[in-house]
């Protein structure tokens, strides 16, 4: 037998209808509110990761603004390059997610 037949999925069962993929993952939860009412024992631990990355961007950790801004512009990338219908960033948003990615890297004087 073959290892791959025409038209058989190497994959037959796939991924499980209505199960969220980080992009999704990271999309929803950056558009909720600051504080979720959800209990942690109804999260999985992909959106209880999710959740606890982008509190800790919204309360200034440096570290994690770097990884939110990083991956939210790398999604951007991917869905532009595949649909090209200008869902990606403006120049101007550009700018200033390199701006603040330039001062992220930047060690900072202690002044």
């Amino acid at each position: 037998m073959p290892p791959f037949q025409k038209g058989r999925s190497g994959n037959p069962r796939g991924r499980p209808k209505g199960s969220r993929n980080v992009k999704t993952l990271l999309r929803e939860e950056a558009g909720r509110a600051f504080t979720d009412t959800r209990p942690p024992e109804e999260l999985s631990k992909l959106e209880a990761l999710m959740k606890a990355l982008l509190d800790n961007a919204a309360r200034g950790d440096n570290r994690a603004i770097a990884m939110v801004l990083g991956k939210m512009e790398e999604i951007d990338a991917k869905l532009d390059a595949a649909a090209g219908n200008g869902l990606a960033f403006t120049a101007a948003d550009r700018e200033v997610i390199a701006e603040i990615w330039r001062r992220l890297q930047t060690p900072e004087d202690g002044a």
